[in-house]
């Protein structure tokens, strides 16, 4: 049992015995997967403990849903117009595809697509792309979602149940601002509390 739950498997690992022949110390040792295997303990154990604790989305069905991406970058490059750097979270994306920016509720054409450099013409769920549409500011967005067109609401109330995590000291009361985050996007709300917070809380 550990803080983070009741059901938490601990995995005890070497990743180098004794320390030496640390990776970039030698060259020749890097390159030998066995002899780095012997120095090491339990690596693939919490791999597969891993592999059993996550859920990994089924790529094709994923693509089967409407478009969405999350944003972690943009910027603007001189004759190519606007690049967004992002994660196709589900659905597919190809080139003149409508996309829209739904903080913004504006749309825009895809004019580009580029997987690790690479010039592609389309992509799906769970590939990492830029792209690059037009007559966007780019000092506008930095991180949020892009999604096809009427897919994702906007929202400007919401009714939410929140725990104070333990690092936080301050008094929460009605009208203090905290920063609100789904996923990419983070703004700032003023909250309304229905009661008020007990020393526990």
């Amino acid at each position: 049992k550990t803080k983070f739950g009741k059901q938490v498997q601990i995995v005890c690992i070497t990743a180098n015995r004794d320390g030496n022949q640390a990776p970039g110390q030698n060259t020749q040792f890097d390159h030998n997967i066995d002899a780095i295997h012997q120095k090491s303990d339990n690596i693939q154990v919490l791999i597969d403990a891993i592999l059993r604790t996550i859920h990994i989305s089924d790529r094709k069905q994923q693509s089967l849903l409407p478009f969405l991406a999350a944003v972690d970058h943009c910027f603007s490059i001189k004759g190519q117009g606007t690049i967004l750097t992002s994660t196709i979270l589900q659905g597919t994306l190809s080139l003149q595809q409508i996309i829209e920016i739904p903080s913004f509720r504006e749309q825009r054409k895809v004019r580009s697509i580029q997987s690790y450099s690479q010039n592609v013409s389309n992509a799906i769920a769970g590939d990492r792309v830029s792209i690059s549409i037009a007559q966007f500011a780019a000092k506008n967005m930095n991180r949020g979602l892009i999604c096809a067109p009427n897919t994702v609401p906007v929202i400007h109330r919401v009714i939410a149940r929140c725990d104070r995590i333990r690092f936080f000291k301050e008094s929460i009361k009605s009208g203090a601002k905290f920063h609100i985050t789904i996923g990419h996007s983070t703004t700032v709300a003023h909250i309304q509390c229905f009661r008020t917070t007990t020393a526990a809380e």
